[in-house]
């Protein structure tokens, strides 16, 4: 069914729209579309905002001039439209109808389907995501599977990634672009919230306690991301925090609004108080039936780079340069492995970000596998969010035969190396430690059959513990085709201080920097940490002669002494 005002046949758009920041365009190959100054930016997404319903001239001139048009603007408009049509339709013939910028009585509209903009397809994956939790009270098991519940997590994941900045970012604070702004911007926080609630169901509570730490200072007022806060805190061990979080929020509603916290906040806490067995995790059920298969996507969407954090990349400049290398090689048909390590916050996935970002900017296909720390991932979970990447779905051999398992990873292979051979492929495969072994043998497989094809295999893994078992011989078949091996280390101290002023806005002096390099030993993500609380009214340097870590740190250290051995 169409949209309203519109035919009710689909329209095939050849470009896919981002209004999830600064408004960008891509044709179907993947290759970035110029559409010009700010004002033509706007124009798109000012036509993209009423999803494919005309926009006339008079509304689109007071979304974009307001009371305050410039003299000669029907002609200037002209010119607009005109070479953004030329930019949206490339291969256009001369003096044919336009068919994605189209004219329509006195105005515009931009023929699109709802996922061919990232607004809509954000909207739609956090609706699809919220109904299928299907969960009501804080303390209630989300009614979805195992299986359901990590790939809601990976859908809620890639949509949130899509947002690059403020939403229609290069259109002026017009009542309606505030509205669609701020209706977005609540789609936001119920995607972090099931994103939290997906997380707490499949036992990642010290993630989303970290995670949630951050939220709840950026939204305060939710009390839903307070109470998913406490409940992890108390899943994690640490009900004393879990108490002080919701004393916290308890405060905060009163000083802002007089209010008393909801009747689900004080339904949490006396739980917790009692110390409930509904405060206690239980591990979800398999999902009543496996999910129903994908046809395959005829044109898979535009790669899309994980978004950046807000403070630069430093003290990575040979290792990016490294990389980019390794991506041009790979661009001339002759594929490329490479493999980044270091321990937890040292910045790996923040390089891979990066290069992300070039490599995508470059029009090359990027395909992320993420591999789980949970035991319940399905086998070849990496590999599944890859082939997603491609508009396909895992094939598994129902043989009984020895080489049925066989004949599932060759598949898989088959497909990437073919697709190599029409466009550059990017594959990040993230925190190998934590593989499982057949998602290994596939990498294995990939790496000693691949012989041509434009692709950069891109594996990050923690040196400690020392890998053993299917990784460690994935690393050294990946050692035998030459990768290059990158291992990140800590900043020095005035890169350490660049990062606390990106964050801070208020750059530490040199002691102060020698000092926190000192104790955090150089980790981005500690510095971060750091720079967090001082940001926040902390004083840095009462911060450095505090004897505790704060909280997020002291919560992956303590992660990491319980994985060292008992000596």
């Amino acid at each position: 069914m169409g949209l309203p005002g519109r035919p009710a046949e689909p329209y095939a758009l050849a470009v896919r729209i981002g209004v999830l920041g600064e408004t960008e365009g891509r044709l179907a190959s993947g290759s970035p579309v110029a559409l010009g100054t700010r004002k033509q930016r706007a124009i798109v997404a000012a036509l993209a905002m009423e999803r494919g319903r005309p926009v006339s001239y008079d509304a689109l001139v007071d979304l974009l001039w307001g009371d305050h048009p410039p003299d000669g603007l029907p002609g200037t408009l002209h010119v607009y439209i005109a070479g953004l049509r030329r930019a949206l339709e490339p291969d256009r013939a001369p003096r044919s109808p336009a068919t994605v910028l189209v004219s329509v009585g006195g105005g515009y509209a931009l023929r699109t389907e709802p996922d061919d903009v990232d607004a809509g397809a954000f909207e739609r994956a956090v609706t699809d995501g919220h109904r299928a939790l299907g969960t009501a009270g804080l303390l209630d098991r989300p009614a979805a599977g195992i299986e359901t519940l990590h790939e809601l997590a990976a859908g809620l994941d890639a949509a949130l990634a899509s947002w690059r900045g403020p939403a229609y970012a290069d259109l002026d604070d017009h009542p309606s672009v505030l509205a669609e702004r701020a209706r977005l911007e609540e789609l936001r926080s119920v995607a972090l919230e099931d994103r939290a609630v997906a997380g707490l169901a499949l036992g990642e509570h010290a993630r989303v306690a970290g995670e949630l730490e951050a939220l709840t200072a950026a939204y305060p007022l939710r009390e839903r991301l307070w109470g998913l806060r406490a409940l992890a805190l108390a899943r994690a061990g640490r009900q004393a925090d879990a108490l002080d979080a919701l004393q916290r929020v308890r405060d905060v509603l009163d000083e802002e609004l007089g209010l008393e916290p909801s009747a689900a906040l004080r339904e949490l806490q006396t739980a917790i108080l009692r110390q409930d067995p509904r405060v206690a995790w239980t591990p979800p059920e398999p999902s009543a039936a496996p999910p129903a298969p994908r046809r395959p996507d005829p044109r898979p969407p535009a790669a899309a780079a994980p978004a950046l954090p807000p403070w630069p990349l430093v003290g990575r400049d040979d290792q990016l340069g490294a990389l980019l290398e390794a991506y041009r090689s790979a661009g001339g048909g002759t594929p490329a492995y490479a493999a980044l390590t270091g321990e937890p916050g040292i910045g790996k996935s923040r390089l891979c970000a990066e290069l992300a970002t070039r490599v995508v900017e470059d029009g090359a296909r990027l395909l992320l596998g993420r591999c789980s720390q949970d035991d319940g991932a399905p086998p070849l979970w990496p590999w599944q969010q890859v082939l997603r990447g491609l508009g396909t779905d895992l094939e598994v051999d129902a043989g009984d035969d020895e080489g049925a398992e066989f004949r599932t990873w060759e598949s898989v292979v088959t497909r990437i190396v073919a697709a190599a051979q029409d466009e550059t492929l990017v594959v990040m495969l993230d925190d190998l430690h934590w593989a499982d072994p057949p998602t290994l043998r596939v990498l294995r497989l990939l790496v000693a059959t691949a012989e041509v094809g434009r692709l950069l295999v891109l594996t990050t893994w923690r040196p400690h513990p020392e890998p053993t078992g299917a990784l460690a011989d994935a690393i050294e078949t990946l050692a035998r085709r030459h990768a290059l091996r990158l291992k990140l280390t800590g900043l020095e101290p005035a890169q350490a201080a660049e990062v606390v002023a990106a964050v801070t806005d208020a750059a530490p002096n040199a002691g102060q920097a020698a000092v926190l390099t000192a104790r955090t030993d150089g980790n981005p993500f500690f510095l971060v940490e750091y720079a967090r609380l001082a940001r926040d009214g902390g004083d840095l340097d009462a911060l450095m002669r505090e004897p505790d870590p704060p909280t997020a740190v002291n919560d992956v250290l303590l992660r990491r002494f319980a994985m060292l051995p008992e000596p």
